[in-house]
């Protein structure tokens, strides 16, 4: 889950899939003179709406994490539980999609490991993700040949599943207030970065330059209002969870 912290103590917790739909809203309203293509196709949107596939468990029994009280997100959440729901995710994701859509999310499972140096991690995410990078390398060899892409189009489309994660990720209030810089993008004038800033009152993404084709859209997810963020037990956090109110986060996203 994302979760973040209100200003009265509570907190606002949006499930993985969830914040992964808001990916693929992003996705269908990519597209104009700035993006330089006129749509996305059907294919790579299914894999930006699933890339989280592998949460689905995690989130029906969320975890508490005991340093803090608070449950696990999907920063906090220890890599050896973190990269198994990942290794999950691919395989559901080929099962129910077929092999483009599963090697995307294996590939981006591998570039959100890639931004954290390994000298930065315990010895024990060390383990985890080594053993994560070894079974996808097989799965990346044996989906390979299954999709029809050459090398720099399959690049490039994986590179676009990781900004719409990052573009749904600010607008889901991960990284709260404050502006972020995406990495390049392929627009029509090249590589750019995407200068993003997110406003929480009211919720509003501002975008630098512009590659949608309308002039401004909403992007929205449910989400459920908790009125603490910390926990005594495991029992008593998933009881608040479920029981919690469920509203619609909506998030208005206009040009600069």
């Amino acid at each position: 889950m994302i979760l973040s912290q209100t200003k009265d103590g509570g907190g606002i917790a949006i499930p993985q899939p969830a914040h992964a739909w808001v990916s693929a809203q992003f996705a269908h309203a990519w597209g104009g003179p700035v993006a330089g293509v006129e749509c996305l196709d059907a294919m790579l949107i299914l894999a930006i709406e699933q890339h989280d596939i592998g949460w689905h468990g995690l989130e029906r029994a969320p975890l508490r994490d005991p340093a803090t009280g608070r449950p696990y997100d999907f920063l906090t959440l220890p890599r050896p539980l973190h990269t198994a729901l990942w290794s999950d995710g691919v395989a559901t994701a080929e099962a129910c999609y077929g092999a483009e859509v599963a090697l995307l999310i294996s590939r981006h499972g591998r570039a959100v490991y890639a931004l954290t140096p390994d000298e930065a991690r315990s010895t024990e995410d060390r383990a985890a993700i080594a053993r994560f990078r070894a079974e996808q390398d097989g799965v990346e060899a044996r989906l390979r040949p299954k999709v029809a892409h050459d090398d720099a189009t399959l690049a490039e489309r994986a590179r676009l599943l990781f900004l719409f994660d990052l573009l749904a990720l600010v607008a889901c209030g991960a990284f709260g207030e404050g502006e972020k810089r995406a990495p390049p993008a392929r627009l029509a004038a090249g590589d750019v970065r995407l200068t993003l800033r997110y406003h929480t009152e009211p919720n509003r993404l501002d975008i630098d330059p512009w590659p949608f084709r309308t002039s401004r859209f909403e992007v929205s997810c449910r989400a459920r209002r908790l009125s603490a963020i910390t926990f005594a037990d495991e029992a008593a956090m998933r009881e608040a969870v479920r029981e919690a109110d469920e509203f619609d986060h909506r998030v208005l996203v206009t040009p600069r």
